[in-house]
């Protein structure tokens, strides 16, 4: 197997495994956070605390409670939000491994704990990007072979061939061997 024929091999690996990833992991992944307030912020404050926690897209859900998209989702910015003095709870984090809690419902096993996987929930918005470009560099590697399939085929049938008539004068030579040495024998009787 050439280097190239391997290497996109190892390409539309790489791929098949992201698209996956992106259509039956990330799904699992909350869109939005929940935040509870303490009761000392004013709305002036939760503003301020919004642009200095980044948490974009605020909506309003209950009581001092609002829902968030997270776009930084990493393990130093989660810790940042769950420690502030200003925040009295959340909700779609865990807590202990500073990730978020996926909603996993009945989903297998593996799918859970991929989706709550710190370096997962780091890479997941890359997924696409890495698909592209590991996709493009074995579509690159594979295009030469494409070109030329019947060179490619040829000296691919030519070493195969080659392999074969060394198979078989093998094992002529082996059988000859038998033969002889069985002829040996029987002469001897």
């Amino acid at each position: 197997m050439t280097a190239r024929l391997l290497l996109a091999l190892i390409a539309s690996l790489v791929v098949s495994v992201a698209v996956v990833l992106q259509t039956v992991v990330v799904p699992l992944l909350p869109q939005r956070i929940h935040v509870r307030w303490s009761l000392a912020v004013s709305d002036d404050r939760r503003v301020r605390l919004e642009q200095e926690l980044a948490l974009t897209q605020g909506t309003y859900r209950e009581q001092r409670t609002w829902s968030y998209v997270l776009r930084d989702r990493s393990p130093g910015h989660i810790e940042r939000i769950i420690r502030h003095p200003s925040v009295e709870d959340t909700h779609y984090i865990d807590v202990d491994a500073l990730t978020l809690t996926p909603d996993d419902g009945d989903r297998p096993a593996w799918m859970q704990a991929v989706a709550r996987s710190p370096l997962f929930q780091r890479a997941a918005p890359w997924l696409p990007a890495i698909a592209i470009v590991v996709g493009a560099a074995g579509f690159i590697a594979f295009l030469p072979l494409l070109r030329q399939p019947g060179r490619w085929l040829q000296r691919h049938a030519i070493a195969v061939g080659r392999s074969a008539r060394v198979q078989t004068a093998q094992l002529t030579h082996r059988c000859r061997e038998v033969a002889f040495t069985s002829r040996r024998w029987r002469s001897s009787c």
